[in-house]
């Protein structure tokens, strides 16, 4: 009796796993020849058994691609939310630090105006308020400005990077503004009471 061969079975395999293998194995057109090119599910690349011509299968190499740009989005995205949280934090800052400027010069403003305010009745008034509002300038300028800048955003929103010793410098340019600020509103302060005279 001649034993017939099943026409699904793939060469060199035994016939018991011809169904479970057959469904991994799809059947590509040779590009160069037409000729039927055999290839496993997880495949990149065949070569055609007629001409020898190598195949990439493309829809394989198209799903990389679009793997590839998924990973790319969901980065790109990543990278956003991380920058649109530190801007948050950065314009919190921003706020904080603004606030305690113009409440730095306002206070040092009056404290220098009431401190030289000519009025005779009441000159002693004058000076004391003048005195508690220079006494509330200088807790910001020594107390709230170094804790402003220790809490200083380090990361660099432009270079999307944290950078080392940004506090230090924020310190630094801090102080030089705050005492900047101080120094315009005595002078300020100056001509107003002159002016007053």
């Amino acid at each position: 009796m001649a034993s017939v061969k099943n026409p699904n079975t793939i060469p060199g395999e035994h016939p018991d796993n011809v169904f479970e293998n057959r469904s991994n194995i799809v059947s590509v057109e040779c590009p160069n020849c037409g000729g039927q090119v055999q290839r496993k599910e997880n495949d990149y690349f065949g070569v055609c058994p007629y001409c020898g011509t190598e195949i990439a299968f493309d829809e394989i190499r198209e799903e990389a691609q679009l793997t590839g740009y998924r990973e790319r989005i969901d980065k790109l995205e990543l990278d956003s939310s991380i920058d649109s949280a530190n801007k948050q934090t950065l314009l919190k800052w921003l706020r904080i630090r603004n606030i305690c400027f113009i409440a730095l010069a306002i206070c040092t403003f009056l404290g220098f105006a009431f401190a030289g305010c000519p009025a005779a009745e009441e000159q002693e008034f004058y000076v004391g308020v003048g005195a508690i509002l220079m006494l509330i300038a200088g807790v910001i300028l020594i107390g709230a400005i170094p804790y402003i800048s220790s809490n200083y955003p380090e990361y660099n929103i432009l270079r999307g990077k944290i950078e080392k010793g940004a506090k230090l410098k924020m310190y630094v340019t801090l102080m030089l503004t705050a005492i900047g600020v101080c120094l315009v509103a005595t002078f300020l302060a100056y001509l107003a009471v002159s002016a007053l005279e």
